[in-house]
Parts: C-alpha cells; structure tokens; sequence
C-alpha cells in the first residue's frame, strides 16, 4: 500500500510543478524597459484630476505615455504575443505529465500481461493504475522550430508596435497642445480687436452728442462687433473641445472646463536637411519594423506548414503502478500490485489529410506574399511622409515670416486710417476694414507658428525620431 501512496503522491506533486512552468520560463528577449512597467507600477485612470498648476508639454507628454488607454491596450497586446512565442517554445520541451486511471471489469483481468508462459498473476474486477509519462518530439520536420521562431518575430512585432503607438500619442499629444496655443493666441487677437472696436464705438458715440458723428458710423461699429463676438464664441467653443481631446489622450478626467497648460510658439528656424538617408529612417520607423518581423514570420509560419508533410518521431517514457482491490485472485507467488514501465519511439506520418495540409500551406504562402506587398507600401507611404512633412516645415517656415511682417504693416495702416478718421478725412469702413485686416493678420501668425511647430514634430513622427534629439 505504501509504494501506492509513493506513486499518487509523486504524481500529485508533478502535476502542481505542470502548473508553476508558466511562472518558471526565461526572460522575453529583447529590452522592453522602455515600453512596460511592473503591473503594480502602472498608473491607471483613476478619478477626476484637477491641477494645481500649469501643465507643461513635457508634462503632458509623460502623462500620456502612463496613462493613454491606446498604450495600454497595446502592452497587452504585447504582453499576449509574448505569451505566445514563451508557449511556442515549450512546446520543443520534453513534457512529463501524470496519469490515472481506475477501470471496473464484467470479469475478472489479469493486472498486468503475463511476462512468460505460465506466469503467475493477479486477478480482479476493480483495477488502478498511475503513471509518469515523458514525451520528447526528436523530430518534426521544422515545425516546432520554425513556429517558435515565428512568434517570437511576432512578439518582436508587437513590441515594435507598442513603440509607434507611444510616438503617436507622442506627436497627438504634441500637436493638440500647440492646437490649444494658437486658439489661445488667436482669441486673445480677437478679444483685442474687439476691444479697439469698442474704444471707436465711445468715440463716435461721443461725437455723435455734440452732433459731429454720423449715426451710420455706430450701425457700422456696432454690426463688426457682433461679428467678433460670434468669432470669439466659436473660437472659445473650439478651444474647449480641443481641451477634452487633450484630456482623452493624457487617459483622464477633468472637471476643469480647460487644462491649464502653459507653454509657447516658438519659431526657430533650424533648416531642413534636403539629404535624406532612407535606411536610417526605415531603421527608425517602428512600423515598418514591426511589418518587417511580421514579413519574416510569415516565412517561418510557410516553412512549419511545409512542415507537416514529414513525419514526426517522439520519445516517449512511462513509469507507474498497477493495483487490484476489492475481490481480487493472487495466484502463488504473483502480488496485487506491479511496477510497470516502458519506452519508446512514437512516429507518426501523414498519408492523406484531405487537402488540409495543402490548403495551409497556400494559405501561408499568400499570407507572405500579401506582407511582402505590404512592406513594399510602407516604404513608399514612408518616403511619402517625409518629403511632406519636411515640404510643409519650409512652407510654414515662409508663412511665419511674411506673417510677421504683414502684422506691423496691418498695424501701420490702422493707425494711418485712424488718424484720418479723427481728422474727418477717412471713413469709419476704412478704419474697420484695416482693424479687421490686423486681426487676421494676428490670426495668420498665429495659425503659422502652431503649423510650424506641429509639422516639426508630424517631421519627426516621419522620421521615427520624436522620442529623441537626432
């Protein structure tokens, strides 16, 4: 009964070590510190933040890359084809597992097979039986190779991935916030420009009490007027939405109606380098990576469906006991309970599998061909980006100085036209047409900076190099 227990004991502890593999496999190849966190050390959405002060873009940066929802669903993502490649790779393992049984008989059976004729034996209705089985594949024609190799180029995928989508939400993040500026800059021009209006609406209101104004003139005033407010109103509605957005990408809510960011547009003008190196930006590019593991995948996925058209060869061992209770026959000099072992080689052919085996490997063979032709595109929607993006940054770079310049001579032509105005020699039209052309003047300025700054960094993006200082 003793070498019993021994043996449904082993058994039971050997299948909880089953359960610890799992925790027990080797590190994930690769440096991942720079995409996920400790589970624990992830901050997660959680209530309504209120800042106690300015957020700058630095800031709001580092509060995406913790907490945008788009990165989180992708370290999962990540996480799952790592899982993946570490299953795929044991699979190449051996596998020692425990088995039992236990089998009631219409008559009695022998416990074990007769070793020699004449072989005493034990008899019973009632038998048990537990084992330790070892299964090592010897060969398999490249498929478990092959299909490890191709999820551990899909895991290498994703984490690709998961590094784009932290850029993305880098430059998304980067351009709302200078989206948020130019609405700032662009209501504080029309909130000046309504302000100058007004003074010139006192003036002709005191020049109409001492009877030297023209009624018109007020009329005139006061439609322009009305015209900034319903300006200023949708500008200040989009400001607002462009603050939600905002909070979306940082993963939180708010009850502030807007976030206090604090931040400039700054015009630099460093210059556009015209040489551009395709490989290094395609290096750089971590979608075009993350495609390009995908691509290689695809051609180990290929090679294991290729695979299955050669045999496969296991080892296989097993150790147990077998045991009779109950109303058991013992002939002399046999026992109720026997060691039993064996081992061996297991192979296993296919002769005919009704296409499938064929079917999958076509199925592979347009998977690789389709990723291929995919990577082709990449490469050609790359180069696309660049040369846009760097054609924008020249373009906005000439819009923000001929902006500037067409600010102070808006400006000049305001005081000139007011000038006439206090003198009676101008009309109130033309004061409010050159007020109205220093407005959009401020506005273009300010529409040009934020383009500028946003297509350094969409230039940036392109390059795959937002992240970090070229």
């Amino acid at each position: 009964m003793h070498k019993r227990l021994t043996i449904i004991l082993l058994a039971l502890v050997l299948s909880g070590c089953g359960g610890m593999q799992k925790n027990m496999q080797t590190p994930d190849p690769g440096n991942t510190a720079d995409f996920s966190a400790p589970e624990n050390n992830r901050e997660k959405a959680g209530p309504p933040i209120d800042f106690g002060r300015e957020l700058s873009l630095d800031e709001a940066i580092e509060l995406a890359l913790q907490r945008n929802p788009g990165i989180e669903v992708q370290r999962h993502q990540t996480d799952s084809a790592r899982a993946d490649w570490r299953e795929a790779r044991g699979k190449r393992l051996p596998h020692l597992s425990a088995a039992a049984s236990a089998s009631r008989y219409l008559d009695d059976q022998r416990l074990v097979p007769a070793r020699s004729p004449g072989e005493a034996g034990a008899w019973g209705e009632d038998q048990y039986g537990a084992d330790l089985v070892l299964e090592l594949p010897l060969f398999t024609g490249g498929r478990l190779i092959n299909r490890a190799s191709a999820a551990r180029l899909f895991a290498e995928a994703a984490m690709d991935r998961l590094g784009r989508t932290r850029k993305e939400t880098v430059f998304n993040v980067t351009s709302t916030f200078y989206a948020i500026l130019e609405q700032r800059k662009v209501i504080e021009s029309l909130r000046f420009s309504h302000k100058a209006v007004s003074r010139q609406q006192e003036k002709i209101q005191d020049l109409i009490a001492v009877e030297k104004g023209v009624r018109v003139d007020l009329l005139r005033v006061r439609v322009r007027l009305s015209d900034i407010e319903q300006q200023i109103i949708a500008e200040e509605n989009r400001l607002e939405a462009l603050h939600r957005l905002l909070a979306n990408l940082l993963g939180m809510e708010t009850e502030q109606k807007h976030l206090p960011v604090q931040g400039n547009l700054s015009f630099e003008n460093p210059g556009v380098s015209g040489d551009v190196l395709w490989q290094d930006i395609y290096a750089a590019r971590q979608d075009y990576q993350a495609l390009k593991n995908q691509a290689q995948a695809a051609e180990k996925s290929l090679a294991a469906a290729r695979g299955e058209y050669f045999p496969r060869i296991d080892l296989r061992g097993t150790y147990g006991g077998r045991w009779a209770e109950g109303d058991t026959t013992v002939q002399a000099g046999a026992s109720e309970e026997e060691d039993v072992g064996s081992i061996g080689l297991h192979m296993e052919m296919p002769l005919f599998a009704g296409g499938e085996i064929a079917a999958r490997t076509a199925g592979a063979r347009a998977d690789q061909a389709a990723l291929q032709a995919r990577l082709r595109e990449l490469e050609l929607q790359i180069r696309l980006e660049v040369q846009n993006a760097r054609d924008a940054v020249i373009a906005d770079t000439k819009r923000v100085q001929t902006t500037r310049a067409a600010i102070e001579e808006a400006a000049e032509a305001l005081d000139i036209e007011q000038t006439k105005y206090n003198l009676g020699k101008g009309t109130i039209v033309d004061v409010l047409d050159a007020q109205d052309a220093l407005l959009r003047a401020q506005t273009n300025l300010a529409r040009a900076l934020a383009a500028y700054n946003t297509d350094l960094a969409r230039l940036e993006l392109a390059r795959g190099t937002i992240l970090y200082k070229e």
